[in-house]
């Protein structure tokens, strides 16, 4: 497959507004083998059999290692034949035959907060601080996690790099965080 036809259906899948956040770091459970009838549907082989798959879930097809959200618009037969968002002819499917797919654990995002780590336990692997990620805000400038912990909130900017890895079936969040940044406040309560 050429590198112009992945970019450009990165680029048509990530025009969608509900799918507005950075691909995601997902593990193999199968493959698309092939296409079936010519509207684009696509035929996946599974190596870890999905246990419910719906309208409206994501699947995550593997381009360059990263895992690219599609809307799942119809389940035909055992969840073998699927019918994805934006995947709407023989040929937009021929395009990603062969590549991995996932079902992470995406679903539809009731709303913007839901595309972030909400509830996930955050790990500073730069201390031995642990907490609750319990709200997500965004401001013009940045994202920001407030993180409860032992009874306390702390607001923790949301910073990619960061990040060093993620486990969606724990939900944990292992994070870098720089010296200090837990103990900012309390250098003012000193004063």
């Amino acid at each position: 497959m050429r590198k112009r036809q992945l970019k450009r259906l990165l680029a048509k899948t990530l025009q969608n507004k509900t799918m507005d956040f950075l691909p995601q770091k997902v593990e193999t459970e199968g493959f698309i083998t092939s296409t079936h009838g010519y509207k684009g549907n696509i035929h996946i082989q599974w190596e870890v059999k999905p246990t419910s798959l719906k309208k409206g879930d994501y699947l995550f097809v593997l381009i360059h290692e990263k895992g690219v959200p599609f809307i799942i618009e119809e389940v035909i037969g055992n969840q073998d034949i699927l019918k994805l968002a934006f995947i709407n002819s023989d040929k937009d499917a021929q395009e990603i035959i062969g590549l991995p797919v996932s079902t992470g654990t995406a679903s539809i995002p009731s709303k913007k907060e839901d595309l972030f780590p909400m509830n996930y336990t955050l790990i500073d692997t730069n201390s031995e601080f642990q907490g609750i990620i319990t709200a997500v805000e965004e401001y013009p400038q940045q994202t920001i996690w407030t993180v409860t912990s032992e009874n306390r909130e702390y607001l923790i900017p949301f910073v990619e790099d960061w990040i060093e890895m993620s486990e969606p079936k724990t939900r944990t969040l292992k994070v870098h965080l720089p010296a200090g940044l837990l103990n900012l406040d309390e250098s003012e309560l000193e004063d």
